[in-house]
């Protein structure tokens, strides 16, 4: 049946009130009946809920789906070389090619409409995310990947080091491989590290021996510093990017017997502080910077950083509250419908 006032457009429906036949143009869903143009105006002063004829429903449900299929490319936080980092968005990433294409983002996610090439020799590890921003529902990624092979240290060749389990046993003949890491609620799934940016890769075991070894050429050589030893503890686990094992070792530091320890244990909170920010753990890195103005009170860098994570923070929430709304809103459309459909099937 054709609609009287769209002759191209099939009838979809009835107005409740004046029992008009419309297509998807002419009539709009309230509480599950369809409603006329003329006839939704009480409704509005009602409710102050717009007349959305079906056909602009139906479009928007168009673009939810292509929303959701973008959501479910792969999430990529990629580190170069040069201590860049660029965000973005992947269908597929295959790690036999010399590069792959990389829908950019911004770090809050938008589309930047720009589609970069990424040589794997410029890169150092991909992080496959969860969320851009570090705030995601646990429940909606499932431990997808088993751990396989033994428990490795990767050390960088610019010093950080991640743990975790290399995916494949044969991974030291690839030129990368990746590494799962071993706290399945961080905001990281999965890590692909280029070879090329690696200065070792080592079991626990090994690991510890290469850590104790070089801690002890270490403390030789800065035997004369005229240091306490905690305090060139505290130096080598600092320049080894451990912040947290370094103030460890400046907290059993006596202040009085170092100037310098205090203004260490400040950089070394900044840094955890900042270490988070770059993980978008924003809440952690708030905690850490406070920490640093505990013992800094007027540390510039610091203070800004806490004014930023806060507003970060307050912008997250404001978006969860909205995506919340919009999410018990879309369900009860989404009940309109199918009530909708139930009645007007014979149509």
């Amino acid at each position: 049946m054709q609609c009287p006032r769209h002759p191209k457009d099939d009838v979809v429906g009835y107005c409740k009130i004046c029992g008009e036949l419309g297509c998807a143009e002419c009539l709009a869903i309230y509480d599950g009946e369809f409603y006329c143009r003329k006839d939704f105006k009480p409704i509005t002063q009602k409710t102050g809920r717009e007349f959305t004829p079906l056909a602009a429903v139906r479009a928007q449900d168009k673009r939810t789906e292509k929303a959701q299929h973008r959501d479910a490319r792969q999430r990529l936080v990629v580190h170069m070389k040069g201590g860049e980092v660029l965000y973005g968005f992947c269908y597929a990433l295959r790690i036999e090619d010399p590069q792959f294409y990389l829908e950019r983002s911004t770090r809050e996610g938008a589309l930047m409409n720009r589609r970069d090439r990424v040589a794997y020799d410029d890169i150092k590890a991909i992080f496959y995310v969860k969320s851009f921003d570090g705030r995601f529902e646990p429940g909606d990624f499932p431990d997808r990947h088993v751990a396989e092979g033994e428990e490795v240290y990767v050390k960088f060749r610019d010093g950080e080091v991640l743990k975790g389990h290399a995916a494949h046993t044969n991974s030291s003949e690839s030129p990368r491989f990746y590494l799962l890491p071993d706290d399945h609620e961080s905001n990281n799934i999965t890590i692909l590290i280029e070879r090329t940016a690696v200065a070792g890769i080592y079991s626990e075991q090994q690991y510890q021996a290469h850590l104790n070894q070089s801690l002890a050429q270490y403390i030789e050589a800065q035997r004369d510093s005229g240091h306490p030893e905690d305090e060139i503890r505290g130096d080598f686990y600092f320049h080894q990017h451990q912040y947290d094992v370094a103030l460890n070792w400046y907290n059993k530091v006596d202040l009085a017997s170092s100037h310098s320890v205090h203004a260490k244990m400040v950089a070394a909170s900044y840094n955890m502080g900042a270490t988070y920010i770059r993980e978008h753990e924003y809440y952690k890195a708030l905690q850490w910077m406070r920490h640093c103005l505990q013992l800094d009170p007027s540390h510039p860098k610091a203070m800004k950083k806490v004014r930023d994570l806060m507003h970060q923070i307050e912008k997250m929430e404001r978006r969860d509250r909205r995506d919340h709304k919009k999410e018990k809103i879309a369900k009860k459309e989404e009940k309109e419908k199918e009530q909708t459909i139930s009645k007007v099937g014979f149509f």
